[in-house]
């Protein structure tokens, strides 16, 4: 008898002990996505449920931790191969990167829906246990305590198990999963419980999170996308087969178009490095975006050099010249390259990355035309092999 007392008084304390009605509705992304967590309805100390109302058609997630280097996270996206029409894979983040499948996929799928709402909201209801799975970096256990919490999403219809890029927009926020009262169930298949009205306003709180770099991220795009996929093709062509055609003007139509395309690399450049993390140049596209920005600005500059010491009465093609011609055909390749790994890693819509494709095709076949047709043009006073005058640049205010 007087050892059940303990456990008596311990049971009445935690009855009386005073708790949330229901765990609050967090709103994230302009109100893209709402969560809301909860004890499972009879298993209160052993699993939780995780609401989520989403407007994105992507992949969406949600992790226990701070930020991408140390979480437990469950990553949802839509799939027409899943029974419930959503595929769920729970990953482990210590790395700033797509974070691996965990050992153990302990996350189920109660409910969702697979068609929005008349607010536009897609409905899933996931349940989680609350102890981790193993002492493996990143794994986490639920506590009665306000958790960091981190979210990220994508908004892109071609994701698949196999393409997950990186997120567009991501964010914490501060909660505690087992502070509240369970979530009621569910009444009916497809039905999950979060408070519609609450993930549109109202009660509904906002996490933090980077709102201005999906802004940032098309402005990125959009000036690299014209910088290396227009200004620098046609500029290309120009110093390389019109000398003939435009005479004298050449040279400042090849440096007007440069100019306009390195000033448009270093915004873009910027706008990528100021809104994103200090993780940007761990990828293959910061990294030879980085590259791709240095030559560049090296290459404006060598241009004003190569145009300061032009001689018209040179007997050949300068070293520097020649340097010139490299750094070049580096950017030539580099650049619409990186535009394309960028589209890649921002899961840009499969129309707009075909048309970059088809507009880099189209340059390359040109070229090789050109090539075959005219020939390189060197800008020289004395003749070429055919005996052809070849253009002197003229005088270059």
């Amino acid at each position: 008898m007087h050892q059940l007392l303990p456990a008596a008084i311990i049971a009445v304390v935690a009855l009386l002990a005073p708790r949330a009605a229901a765990g609050p509705v967090q709103c994230v992304g302009s109100n893209s996505i709402c969560f809301q967590l909860a004890p499972t309805p009879g298993n209160t100390t052993s699993s939780v449920d995780i609401l989520i109302a989403t407007k994105i058609v992507g992949w969406i997630g949600l992790g226990v931790g701070n930020g991408m280097s140390n979480t437990d996270m469950v990553m949802a996206w839509q799939s027409s191969t899943a029974d419930n029409g959503w595929a769920v894979s729970r990953r482990l983040s210590t790395q700033k990167d797509l974070p691996p499948r965990a050992s153990v996929q302990f996350v189920s799928v109660v409910n969702t829906t697979k068609t929005p709402d008349a607010l536009g909201y897609y409905y899933l209801r996931l349940r989680r246990p609350v102890e981790k799975a193993s002492s493996a970096a990143g794994e986490k256990t639920l506590t009665n305590a306000a958790m960091p919490m981190s979210w990220a999403y994508l908004a892109s219809s071609s994701v698949s198990a196999s393409n997950l890029p990186r997120h567009s927009r991501d964010g914490s926020f501060s909660y505690n999963p087992l502070g509240a009262e369970p979530l009621s169930t569910l009444a009916a298949t497809g039905e999950v419980g979060l408070n519609v009205t609450l993930a549109t306003g109202g009660s509904a709180s906002s996490g933090s999170g980077s709102s201005s770099r999906e802004t940032a991220m098309l402005v990125h795009g959009i000036l690299m996308g014209v910088a290396w996929s227009a200004l620098s093709f046609i500029g290309i062509l120009i110093a390389r087969f019109g000398k003939h055609r435009f005479g004298a003007r050449w040279f400042p139509l090849h440096r007007g178009l440069f100019g306009v395309a390195i000033l448009f690399t270093i915004g873009g450049f910027l706008a990528a490095v100021l809104t994103t993390d200090s993780d940007h140049f761990d990828s293959t596209h910061g990294k030879l975006g980085l590259a791709v920005t240095i030559v560049a600005v090296g290459q404006i500059v060598l241009g004003f050099v190569i145009d300061k010491m032009f001689d018209p009465d040179r007997a050949g093609i300068p070293l520097r010249d020649k340097a010139h011609w490299l750094a070049g055909y580096f950017l030539a390749v580099a650049a619409p390259v990186n535009v394309y790994l960028g589209h890649n890693a921002n899961g840009s819509d499969s129309g707009l990355v075909a048309l970059n494709i088809v507009v880099f095709g189209l340059f390359v076949i040109l070229f090789g035309f050109l090539q075959v047709q005219v020939g390189q043009v060197h800008d020289k006073k004395k003749s070429d092999d055919s005996g052809a005058p070849l253009v002197r640049r003229g005088s270059i205010a």
